[in-house]
């Protein structure tokens, strides 16, 4: 006798034989047709009887993602224990979800024996194979943090420099949009296994992520980039990206602004931080970077495009000059409304793909174009180079002579920062064996002149940054006097700053920096009692460097001077920083 169902019932009894169908899946495929297949399932081969069977659509569509089914399956005494039924799938490439249909079961006829359907229905899976390509653009986006930040994406690119543990991607067809970067750091976190000119698909485990150097307190922005990338190479020697002129026939930053509405709207075309971050990861070009500085000791330079053309605040000697705001008494150093701190100056640093690295060269030398990656990096934008950064015409400028001279109705005072000075060669600087005692005397006697009185800056201790309990300077004051009567200055006398205690004074741990004074006895004398720090330097000037007050004799007429050393920005945040305007750190220690 017949045995039907209702869906999503299992029918049988005791003693039946059980009837079952098992459900499948398939990929889909990206054309023509594939065949899924179910299996029926009878428990023994004791009886005959025959079963029909039809698909249903889910969220498959039958006619467009799969052809519809409808038939008789007959199983025989002694025969098979299982029977397929195949359904015809249709590929394509559209991006989808998985998509389902089922298969049911109903209408068995025993001829002999007892079968019964103990699973009516199978569901048919038809897993999507088809990958949505997002492009560098979309994942970029306007704005300074990626939509798509923590999702996982697929895009593609050409390799257009690889850094040991990652490379840089960038399209080859670009939106038109200047406010979206076409480029993205791929993070390997080993060494890539792709080559320049290669196009690829990242795909798979792909997740963007908002990287921040220096971690999320340093202040710094984050940058975009996708990390545990699948890769495929899809072609090689291919032509990269034309790189996008900084200057003059290309696009050039604005002048004076770096952010004016607190990351409110995303503005390359005014605001300097959203310029930069538009071209992010991208190949772009300084043409003929004028050097506005010199070489850092971290190996950067400072540059504004052709030969500084249309840049402002240049001086006469090729540096570049910061405006701050009025109204505050710290115009020099306020970052607000009406300041200018020439968002056009870019700043060319090397990677491990720069060839050479970065020459030592003064303010007013001029570069011949520098391409490569436009990255960022601990409060700064930076070009990683990815050409030779080479010279086009040395700085002209020499060393600034004083035109001033003693004379019998002339003192002449200088004040000097030697920048932690000290004689100990095992503290972690060797400024003994580097010259810096030699050539601070010859500056001192042929820059300055020889001065009557240098008030000086930054003298360490006699045991440098060595944490040993040494407080007295006696012994590096005495090498740079000794430094300056060998290079033919005079024999000067110095005055050590008594006042300060250890490890109160700011700096280096363990350096003791502070204001001391050089001073040439036969020109001047030191009034004897004259030699003090302020009254209240308890209160004003904890953990800051102490002032030095003395009074000289000259002509029998008394000056008096005195010696700051102001604190550091060491608590200001970044230009290009995550707060914006930046901060002026010591602004409030400044005003006394």
């Amino acid at each position: 006798m017949p045995v039907s169902y209702a869906p999503g019932f299992t029918v049988g009894g005791a003693g039946d034989t059980a009837v079952t169908i098992a459900d499948v899946s398939i990929a889909e495929g990206n054309a023509g047709t594939s065949v899924l297949t179910f299996t029926v399932t009878r428990g023994d081969a004791t009886g005959a009887f025959t079963v029909d069977y039809a698909s249903a659509d889910g969220t498959a569509t039958a006619g467009s993602d799969y052809a519809a089914v409808a038939g008789t399956i007959a199983f025989t005494a002694g025969g098979a224990l299982t029977q397929t039924v195949s359904v015809t799938i249709n590929g394509d490439v559209a991006t989808e979800a998985n998509e389902s249909f089922t298969l049911g079961l109903s209408n068995l006829v025993n001829a002999t024996g007892s079968a019964a359907i103990a699973d009516a229905t199978a569901t048919g899976t038809i897993t999507n194979d088809d990958i949505s390509v997002i492009a560098i653009h979309d994942i970029q986006g306007a704005g300074h943090v990626s939509t798509f930040a923590g999702q996982v994406v697929t895009t593609t690119g050409i390799v257009t420099a690889v850094d040991t543990n990652g490379f840089y991607i960038q399209s080859a067809d670009a939106d038109g949009n200047d406010a979206t970067s076409e480029a993205i750091l791929i993070f390997t976190s080993t060494a890539p296994t792709v080559t320049i000119g290669d196009r690829i698909n990242v795909t798979g485990t792909v997740t963007v992520t908002e990287f921040i150097p220096g971690g999320a307190s340093s202040g710094n922005l984050s940058t975009t980039e996708i990390v545990s990338p699948v890769i495929s190479i899809l072609s090689s020697n291919n032509a990269l990206p034309t790189a996008i002129i900084l200057g003059a026939g290309g696009r050039t930053a604005p002048t004076e602004i770096i952010d004016n509405d607190n990351f409110g709207t995303f503005d390359p075309a005014s605001d300097g931080i959203d310029f930069y971050e538009s071209l992010e990861g991208m190949l772009v070009t300084v043409p003929t970077p004028l050097v506005v500085a010199p070489t850092t000791s971290f190996g950067e330079l400072y540059t504004v495009a052709d030969g500084g053309a249309g840049a402002t605040g240049l001086s006469a000697r090729g540096t570049i000059v910061t405006k701050g705001s009025v109204g505050d008494g710290l115009s020099v150093t306020n970052t607000g409304p009406g300041s200018d701190y020439n968002p056009e100056r870019i700043q060319i640093d090397a990677d491990s793909f720069t060839p050479g690295g970065i020459p030592l060269v003064n303010a007013g030398t001029t570069l011949n174009d520098v391409t490569g990656i436009m990255s960022y990096a601990f409060g700064s934008y930076e070009v990683l180079a990815t050409s030779a950064v080479t010279v086009a015409a040395p700085s002209i400028l020499t060393g600034e002579v004083t035109s001033l001279s003693a004379g019998a109705d002339t003192l002449t005072i200088a004040s000097y920062n030697v920048l932690n000075l000290d004689p100990n060669d095992s503290d972690g600087d060797t400024d003994v064996a580097d010259g810096r005692f030699n050539s601070i005397a010859l500056q001192i006697k042929d820059a300055l002149g020889s001065p009557d009185i240098i008030a000086l800056q930054e003298m360490q201790d006699n045991s440098g940054s060595a944490n040993d309990g040494t407080v007295s300077a006696s012994i590096t004051l005495q090498m740079l006097v000794d430094a300056i009567a060998l290079a033919g200055g005079p024999t000067y006398s110095f005055i050590d700053n008594s006042f300060i205690t250890n490890n109160t004074n700011g700096g280096e741990p363990g350096g003791n920096i502070r204001v001391a004074y050089l001073y040439d006895a036969s020109r001047v004398s030191l009034v004897a009692g004259s030699v003090s720090t302020t009254p209240d330097a308890a209160a004003d000037f904890a953990g800051s460097r102490q002032p030095l007050v003395a009074t000289f004799e000259f002509n029998d007429e008394n000056v008096t001077l005195i010696n700051n050393h102001f604190s550091s920005k060491g608590g200001s945040t970044g230009l290009f920083g995550a707060i914006q305007p930046s901060i002026n750190g010591s602004a409030a220690e400044r005003l006394i």
